[in-house]
């Protein structure tokens, strides 16, 4: 069985992205999460989980990409709170990626193209 995930990205497009997720992200994988996912050649966006599905057959899932990382222990976002940026989203005739965008705090906001990481073995 294949885990994908309909991911909410940033962008002014009509429809979700779905993705493959990797064996050892199976157990994290939960809606209202944030997540990094790669988008076109070469960016990567902030995405919010949105559905989690499991396919029984490997041709159906075979053309995604891979979820990238998880970004939160816990759900960011609850499934009301969900519901509501679809609501918003249809009553100003936006994307949910725009509501999105527009309901995080400054210090998630998913436009930031730099990934920072402690490099294993330093003592800070």
């Amino acid at each position: 069985m294949n885990t994908i995930v309909e991911v909410i990205l940033p962008l002014p497009v009509k429809s979700n992205f779905h993705y493959k997720v990797p064996e050892i992200l199976r157990d994290q994988v939960a809606v209202g999460k944030r997540v990094l996912v790669s988008f076109g050649k070469r960016k990567i966006y902030t995405g919010l989980i949105r559905k989690v599905e499991e396919l029984s057959s490997e041709e159906e899932g075979a053309k995604l990409k891979y979820l990238e990382e998880i970004l939160d222990p816990e759900p960011s976002f609850k499934e009301a709170q969900l519901a509501l940026f679809d609501w918003i989203a249809y009553y100003y005739s936006c994307t949910a990626g725009e509501v999105f965008k527009a309901a995080l705090p400054v210090g998630l906001k998913p436009e930031s193209a730099l990934k920072v990481e402690m490099m294993p073995g330093l003592n800070w």
